[in-house]
């Protein structure tokens, strides 16, 4: 039924926000998907603080190709991936392509407030 929900949600490009938790549930990032899925809202929380609230979009090279993320064992998952970039930060959210239920990022050395972050795996609870 949720992955019904969520479906005919983003097949009419609205769509309510989606958390996603760290397995230690302190670190909270809620992304809202637009423009046909090719961009993302997206707010990191961080022991309920809200730490960065920025946008994100798909690299033209990902709605042709296909990506991977991880989870905290290594095993893939089938991903579309979501870019925010500055001079001095880059992060890249690669979200789960089939029911939106987990969620792998990588932040850039050069993102100091964030780098905390690189490598982490969050999941829809």
């Amino acid at each position: 039924m949720k992955k019904c929900v969520i479906a005919i949600c983003l097949l009419l490009n609205f769509c309510f926000a989606i958390d996603f938790y760290n397995s230690n549930n302190d670190e909270i990032i809620q992304v809202d998907f637009f423009n046909q899925e090719k961009e993302i809202n997206f707010k990191i929380y961080k022991q309920n603080r809200l730490i960065k609230d920025a946008k994100a979009k798909m690299p033209f090279n990902e709605v042709l190709g296909i990506e991977y993320g991880s989870d905290e064992k290594g095993n893939l998952f089938e991903a579309d991936e979501y870019v925010y970039e500055t001079k001095t930060c880059y992060i890249s959210f690669r979200i789960e392509s089939d029911d939106k239920s987990a969620m792998s990022i990588g932040v850039s050395d050069n993102c100091k407030e964030l780098n905390e972050l690189n490598s982490r795996y969050f999941e829809r609870k």
